[in-house]
């Protein structure tokens, strides 16, 4: 049975002193340990110094909750569209909203109602224009735009071309980024995530800023789950162009994503996701008696075998009891 850390071994294992060091000195000695401590050679390792410098950074920030690795915002709801009601009228806009945009907006809802992505397509581009021609401004184009989608986020992923991202980000809009390139994530979809990769590479001047270097990486994060080389790739052609804190943390970010995308490698597509959603997040409550968990261990041990790398992971990561249940199901699985 494992035991839980105390506050002194995240100090211990980070080489500092409690009660002098600061967060200066807590990303300091992350990175020069992490360069020893690669998570493809000592993924429990790996988990453990990430354990600590999450603790220490927690303690040092006066008890604020660090944020969850793999993610950088709260992911959207990736439900099928169809499970959603029905999209809500848009809210009346405010006065100053030109009527050319209005009319727009309506379009595009009416558009999106259909459900047909080239007619979504063609209402999200009028959209844009009337905007950029109204110099709507940018808080109020994003608000009145993603009110449109709201409950059909899978088809504003579906209708997103290359050409849109990349247009927001040129205008310093991150948010469209992160929506649809983690949905695609969740969705498996590591084509149009590395298609899009290649179309940011492509974009020298663009890539060569500090936006758009984190654009790059945090589009890699999403690609890690199921091309982590290809992820890994792209995350170190940006890494250069960002400030040394932010990219010290964006480089644990990407380790551990792309550990987890090596760790699922073998497994069939439609299990990748859900281990990994186990050894990131731990499902410290999952009930492994559960069919499709018997699903997912048959498949584990099929592809990976019983000596599988992940298992130090989650061996960390549940609850002992859930621990206990997943090796007696193995067990049961391997007789």
């Amino acid at each position: 049975m494992k035991t839980e850390d105390t506050p002194d071994d995240h100090w211990k294992v980070l080489e500092l002193e409690p009660g002098t060091a600061s967060l200066q000195d807590v990303k300091r000695s992350y990175a020069r340990l992490l360069k020893n401590c690669r998570p493809d050679r000592d993924p429990e390792g790996f988990m453990r110094l990430r354990a600590a410098y999450e603790a220490a950074q927690n303690h040092l920030k006066s008890g604020s909750p660090p944020p969850p690795l793999p993610r950088l915002d709260p992911a959207p709801d990736a439900a099928p569209a169809s499970s959603h009601p029905a999209t809500p009228p848009v809210s009346a806009p405010a006065p100053e909203i030109p009527a050319a945009v209005q009319a727009a907006l309506a379009a595009l809802q009416a558009a999106v109602a259909s459900k047909i992505r080239q007619k979504v397509r063609i209402a999200w581009a009028a959209y844009e224009a009337a905007a950029d021609q109204h110099d709507l401004l940018k808080e109020s184009r994003w608000l009145l735009f993603i009110e449109v989608f709201a409950g059909n986020i899978p088809l504003l992923a579906d209708a997103c071309t290359d050409d849109q991202l990349l247009a927001h980000l040129k205008s310093g809009e991150m948010r469209l980024l992160r929506l649809v390139t983690d949905l695609w994530s969740r969705q498996g979809d590591a084509k149009r995530l590395d298609e899009f990769c290649v179309s940011l590479n492509r974009q020298k001047q663009l890539l060569d800023t500090e936006p758009g270097a984190l654009a790059m990486v945090i589009s890699a994060i999403a690609l890690a789950a199921w091309n982590p080389e290809q992820a890994a790739r792209f995350a170190q052609r940006a890494f250069p162009r960002l400030p040394t804190a932010e990219r010290t943390q964006l480089v644990g970010v990407v380790d551990f994503e792309t550990m987890l995308g090596r760790l699922v490698l073998p497994l069939p597509q439609q299990f990748k996701l859900p281990w990994i959603e186990v050894l990131r997040h731990g499902e410290s409550s999952k009930p492994w008696n559960e069919i499709i968990s018997r699903e997912m261990v048959v498949a584990l041990l099929r592809c990976c075998g019983p000596k599988w790398p992940g298992l130090a992971i989650l061996s960390q990561k549940l609850k002992p009891e859930s621990w206990q249940q997943l090796k007696t199901l193995a067990e049961s699985l391997l007789r």
